[in-house]
Formats: structure tokens, sequence, C-alpha cells
């Protein structure tokens, strides 16, 4: 039997399951197709800011039902991942790290990104718009290095790219190149506007030619999507709007920030503010979950299918070291039925099956209406997991410094744990 610890929790609470599955357990397969993700875009509306200044929703601009309109379709077996703003956002906690002494504390990536993939392992469109406010003198992701790239030919030729075109649209300075260090023919554009404010790379690879999911000649998809892009980006944050994505029927389900919100933060950590930045990645298509190897021939024992969506949270303090960084990351995976999410819940969380770490510990606190436990990871505290109705939840506490013994993971945990739980309780 697996080692017991104990967890003061309050609250009831429902499952869900993290996407991620350890050798021996049920393992997902290609996914079915059709897309499951539903989006929404609100446009004009009012844009999220950070420290005072608004910010571009990346995926209000590269949405991905219009992506087939410029030629490139989705891959229902992959992902659609996306770091934007959920919440306006004050300034830094007091004490936090700052690399400007007139600026917030920053990040090392872009104020926003989008990016999704196509039929092909290889195809990807990717969108990444950056912000003055985040840039840092010490990291290589400011505007400076994406200058080089878009017009330095000596730092073209290094990565083995070549410029195509330029042109300007009014404020907006456009640059495209085309690579082939990584991907045949992948194309950069690069775009520059509000004197050093703003700036953002395009990135588009569809192998150069038409194949199965690449619907126009790639030069087509290119012009549209960078004629698209450019008009987005000079109408404004406001203008682009907000962009929102659900899992349709069956699940009829939120994304996980939708179940995690920003103000869930001071559940967990009292001494300090949360960014109301955050990345959250979902599935596009629905994927299949088979039973391990050793329930063969039982009864009832699917093939299931799930939606899964992971949301996660960081702090103001970004120090130039993640391990140093607090954060919490909640995946869910919803299932079709009740059954698929008992099924797969008790495999992540019984010794009987097998695990690529230690045995996973037991939580004897009650926490929704499954088995909950501890499952260790690689590098890193472990995992909570738990159970609500048809929904499988995976939590994490990323500061593997800090969080080293598991009775801190279980304070930082505890609270938001069971207010998760109770919120999925009431999604049937």
């Amino acid at each position: 039997m697996a080692a017991s610890v104990t967890m003061a929790i309050t609250g009831c609470t429902t499952a869900i399951d993290g996407n991620a599955r350890a050798a021996g357990t049920p393992q997902a397969n290609r996914a079915e197709s059709g897309l499951r993700l539903v989006s929404t875009i609100t446009a004009p509306a009012h844009a999220k800011t950070y420290a005072g200044h608004p910010v571009y929703d990346a995926c209000a601009i590269v949405n991905p039902d219009l992506l087939p309109q410029a030629g490139f379709e989705i891959n229902p077996a992959r992902e659609l991942m996306q770091e934007k703003f959920t919440a306006d956002d004050g300034p830094p906690a007091p004490g936090a790290v700052t690399y400007e002494s007139t600026g917030p504390s920053i990040s090392p990536e872009p104020a926003s990104t989008c990016e999704t993939w196509g039929k092909q392992d290889s195809d990807e469109i990717a969108l990444s718009i950056s912000q003055k406010q985040f840039e840092s003198d010490d990291m290589s992701s400011d505007r400076e290095s994406a200058w080089r790239n878009a017009t330095n030919k000596e730092t073209q030729d290094q990565v083995h790219s070549h410029a195509v075109r330029q042109e300007t649209r009014g404020d907006l300075q456009i640059y495209v190149t085309m690579g082939t260090l990584v991907f045949p023919d992948e194309y950069q554009v690069y775009y520059f506007w509000g004197g050093d404010q703003y700036w953002a790379t395009l990135t588009v690879r569809t192998g150069g030619d038409r194949h199965e999911g690449i619907t126009r000649n790639p030069d087509d998809i290119i012009g549209f999507l960078t004629g698209h892009v450019a008009d987005k980006l000079a109408s404004g944050p406001d203008q682009v709007g907000l962009s929102d994505f659900r899992f349709g029927s069956p699940w009829n389900m939120p994304l996980a920030c939708a179940v995690y919100k920003p103000e869930d933060w001071s559940l967990s950590f009292t001494n300090d503010t949360a960014s109301a930045r955050v990345k959250e990645s979902s599935s596009v298509g629905a994927m299949p979950l088979t039973a391990d190897a050793q329930d063969s021939g039982k009864p009832d024992m699917g093939p299931w299918s799930y939606v899964s969506s992971s949301c996660y949270r960081m702090n103001h303090a970004y120090t130039g070291d993640l391990s140093k960084q607090d954060g919490i990351s909640v995946t869910i995976d919803t299932y079709n039925t009740v059954r698929g999410a008992a099924y797969d819940n008790h495999a992540q969380c019984s010794p009987d099956y097998p695990h690529p770490g230690a045995a996973p510990k037991a939580e004897t606190a009650q926490l929704g209406d499954g088995d909950v436990c501890w499952v260790s990871t690689p590098n890193g505290p472990s995992d909570l997991v738990f159970k609500a109705g048809r929904h499988v939840v995976r939590m994490n506490a990323f500061n593997s410094a800090d969080y080293a013994q598991l009775s801190t993971v279980q304070a930082v945990l505890g609270k938001i744990s069971s207010t998760i739980a109770e919120r999925l309780a009431q999604i049937p």
C-alpha cells in the first residue's frame, strides 16, 4: 500500500485528471476527428492592462476559426497554447524584483502568445506580441534581438534565414524572412510599431508546399496572415478584443483558467501579489483513453474520451531564476463518462499500476468523490491528484526549492484545491 500523508482541506470537491500520463497507466492515443474547442471573440473590448499599459490578446488575432480561411487546418490531436492577461494587473508587490526602476517586474517571454499546430507535426502557426514593459537588459528576447533577426543579414546568415520582403503600413514596419535551419521554409514575419513600445513575431511553418491540412499555396497563406495580423495590430488592443475558449458538447466545460481564477492566488500566498498573466493550454479535439494492459478482458474498460486544459499562474517577482518563482498549475481532464474519470483517477493514485517514480502517496483528507493522492514528479514537488464527477484534476506548486517538503506543498494547495473542487461539483 502507498504511504499516507495528511492535508487540512475544507469543503468538498469533484475530480479532474491531469494530462500527464505515467508509464503503464492509461495512454492517450491519436485524437478523435473533429475540433471540440469553441472560441468567442469579443471586439471591441476593454483590453487587459499590465502596470497600466494595454496588452494585446494574440489568440483574438490568430483565432482558430480564422486559420482555415487562411488555408491552414488545425490538427485536433494537438493543442492550443496561449499566454495572456485575464485581469487588469496592478503594480508589482513591495520588494518585487524589477530590471527597470520605473517599470514593473518583467518576464523574459512575450506579453501575449498564441500557438497551434496543423495536420502534420511540423506545421505550426504562432504569434507572439511583446511590449517594452516586459523587456529586460539582460534577456535575449528583447526588441533589439528581434530587429536584428528582421533586418541584419549577418544575423540572418547565422540562423540560415534570408529577407523576403519589407513594407510599411502607417506606423507599422513589417519584415518577412524565411529560414531553413530547423524546418524547411519557415517564415518569420516581424512587426514593429508604437516607437519602441511594441513588436511582434508571426511564425508560419507549412512545409513549403500543399499537403494534408495545407489547402492553399504557402505563399498565399503568408500573404493572408501577414496582412490580417498587420490590420489587427494597427487597430490597437481594444479593437483586437478578447478571446475566450471552452469545450463544446458533450463536454460543455470551461477551460482551467476559468476554474482556477486570478483572485484565488491569495488562498495560497498571503504575502505576495499574483500576476494576472497566465499560461493556458488546451486540447483542440477529444482524446481517447484506453485501459491498462493488466485490465484487458475486464468489463466496462472503455475506451473513453476526454478533453484537457491547464492553467499556470505565477507571481510578480520574476528574478531571472525560475526555481525561485512561485507558481501553481492546474490541469483538468473532463471525460465523456464518470466511469472514464474514475478509472483514470484510480490508475494514477493506485500503487497497483506502474509508475515511473515512487509509488503515489494516499492523501487522507476528503477531496472530491474519488481517490486523492500525491504523485511524484522527476524534478520537483509531488502533484496532487483528485476527482470530481467527470473531471480529474492534477495540481502542482512550481517552486521546487521551497516545496521540497510535502507538508509545505500541502499548505499551499490545501485551500485552493477545495475551492476548485467545489466549483467543479457545479459542472455536471
